[in-house]
């Protein structure tokens, strides 16, 4: 559309300058002359028209341009401010990320520490208990020792009152028989007394001696001593 202005001013202001400059040299009418110019300016206008839609579709589109580049540059300016929110969201996350890491990590940390310590706890407990299994183990042993250490005693004691008794009973016994035997011998030898100072029948040529006349001959009293002195022995009919 603009080229076709500039065309059509171009031609009505050649054929306006042609036609005003024939008329100058014939001398035409003035309304000729004025008519002419008319159509130059005519073409000027259309020319400057032509022009200045060509200036204006210039400015449109260096504005269009100012614009693209405008809306370009906006477009980069929140494309940038885009990215870097996104990288300031990205740097968040990887910062709550770390410090969520870091968080699992210490209570990972005290989790496993509170682990060592109650199994430390439980190994000391299962330690003092068989320390205090094995104390009362050898109290028992020790008690159970002294038991049976008194137990023998108490059987030793026993056994050597028992013997004390034994041999006391025993030489009880013994001084009893000697006892006994003493007074038997004493009863026997007073017995051997009293029959050695028994009288019995004696003859003077007999080899016996008797309890009564016991036959012919001469008897006359003796005593058993003397009887036992002469070599006599009992008569067997007598005794």
């Amino acid at each position: 559309m603009n080229l076709l202005l500039l065309l059509l001013g171009l031609i009505s202001l050649m054929l306006g300058l042609d036609l005003f400059s024939r008329s100058s040299k014939r001398n035409g009418k003035a309304w000729q002359r004025h008519l002419i110019l008319f159509s130059a300016l005519f073409g000027l206008l259309l020319i400057s028209s032509a022009c200045g839609s060509g200036t204006n579709q210039a400015s449109k589109a260096d504005t269009a341009t100012s614009e693209t580049t405008s809306t370009s540059s906006e477009e980069k300016a929140q494309r940038e401010a885009a990215e870097k929110k996104e990288l300031e969201e990205k740097k968040k996350e990887e910062k709550l990320a770390a410090e969520k890491k870091a968080q699992e990590e210490q209570a990972k940390r005290e989790a496993d520490k509170k682990a060592q310590e109650e199994q430390a706890k439980r190994e000391a407990d299962k330690k003092a208990q068989e320390e205090q299994a094995r104390l009362e183990a050898e109290k028992k042993a020790q008690e159970e020792q002294a038991r049976l250490e008194a137990e023998q005693a108490a059987q030793a004691q026993a056994a050597e009152q028992a013997r004390i008794a034994e041999e006391a009973r025993v030489a009880a016994e013994q001084a009893e028989a000697q006892r006994v035997a003493q007074e038997q011998a004493a009863a026997a030898q007073a017995q051997q007394a009293q029959a050695n100072e028994a009288q019995v029948l004696v003859t003077r040529t007999g080899a016996k001696y008797h309890t009564h006349k016991c036959g012919n001959g001469d008897y006359y009293p003796a005593t058993m001593s003397e009887a036992l002195a002469r070599g006599l022995t009992p008569c067997e009919k007598c005794y």
